[in-house]
């Protein structure tokens, strides 16, 4: 779960939105347990933008209302919050009994995320008040998958032609996503694209997706979605390349922006060949594999904090190539880097212990 929703923030960051400014870029919502915004300030006041949440205001929520943290998800998404997610803070919004999901959704509410949604791509279209209205009530608002998804798709019956279609359908890659519905994924995804094809965020979904085992298992046509990936690879490629800073974005923000798309994208790159190299018909396509090894390597090296996940398959890419000391390093880093996830630590110590079972 850990890097189902890792993937999407890194895809959301990407994800830009206009809305007309005689409509409420973010809805006022019902605060837990009490009077609206707006009945508490008046008419005058409940017209203007509301300042963000600081971090005491949302454990706050959190601690009131975390038996269904769903109540308080409007005013969340409406006012978003004043800080940037690190790893105290995401232990004290634990602590509070905020969940994984409610989390991410945090993380995507703060000034570097909230800058970074600014300056995604161009080509995003002004919607009318009323659709933008129903976009970010009904699906941005919206924390269960489930709901989202039906929200996605009385969205698309009833605005066809809606410019915010495109981010609707990228919206719903991400529930379905979290429900590990990898199918799914791809297919909201061809639709998103097929409006918008230079949606960063989609485009890094896709890549993500489509090389996939899960996705590539049964298909008849598996060489037809390695290419796929390629192609979108590159094209994403492109868009970052291209990609300039928000307006309030510092330096660091901006590179870090960057860097984990393009760790995103070089990891994607690496699971095509890898998955090339594994289908060979005169055994394992070394060739192959030195390409998913090259690739791998750009993807740790591009991030400050690289998934531990990257370093995993490229710790499998040279135990394929013979290259145990390398496979070793790589299993020590995923080791090093799996403290909250005992799961893949364990594993990964596992490999280490039969690599260098099989050095003596």
């Amino acid at each position: 779960m850990k890097n189902v929703l890792r993937i999407f923030i890194i895809s959301i960051a990407a994800l830009g939105i206009s809305v007309p400014a005689s409509s409420a870029a973010f809805p006022q919502g019902q605060p837990a347990g009490g009077q609206s915004a707006g009945e508490k300030a008046g008419a005058q006041s409940a017209a203007q933008p509301q300042p963000p949440l600081t971090l005491k205001e949302v454990i706050h929520l959190v601690k009131k209302n975390k038996k269904d943290l769903q109540k308080i998800s409007p005013e969340v998404v409406s006012r978003g919050v004043d800080f940037d997610m690190t790893p105290e803070i995401e232990g004290k919004l634990k602590d509070a009994g905020a969940t994984p999901e409610f989390i991410a959704n945090v993380k995507n509410l703060g000034p570097a995320a909230r800058a970074a949604m600014a300056a995604s791509g161009g080509g995003k279209g002004i919607a009318p008040p009323e659709q933008s209205q129903a976009f970010q009530q009904t699906i941005e608002n919206e924390l269960d998958p489930d709901r989202k998804i039906q929200a996605v798709n009385d969205f698309a019956q009833k605005y066809p032609d809606s410019p915010l279609l495109t981010y609707a359908y990228f919206l719903a890659q991400g529930a379905e996503l979290q429900k590990g519905n990898i199918g799914a994924v791809i297919s909201y995804g061809e639709k998103s694209l097929a409006l918008k094809p230079d949606n960063l965020g989609t485009l890094l979904m896709m890549i993500y997706a489509l090389p996939l085992p899960q996705s590539l298992q049964n298909d008849p046509n598996p060489d037809a979605k390695l290419n796929e990936t390629e192609k979108n690879a590159q094209k994403a490629l492109e868009l970052v390349n291209a990609l300039t800073k928000a307006n309030g974005e510092t330096d660091d923000a901006f590179q870090k922006r960057k860097a984990e798309y393009l760790e995103n994208i070089h990891a994607s790159l690496g699971m095509v060949h890898f998955q090339r190299a594994m289908e060979g018909l005169m055994g394992i396509d070394q060739q192959e594999l030195a390409k998913a090894e090259d690739q791998y390597k750009q993807a740790v090296a591009a991030a400050p904090d690289p998934n531990p996940e990257n370093y995993f398959r490229l710790g499998e890419v040279c135990e394929h190539e013979n290259k145990v000391d390398d496979a070793i390093q790589a299993f020590t880093k995923v080791s090093e880097l799996s403290q909250d996830n005992p799961g893949l630590k364990n594993l990964a110590e596992q490999r280490i212990a039969e690599l260098k079972s099989k050095k003596k």
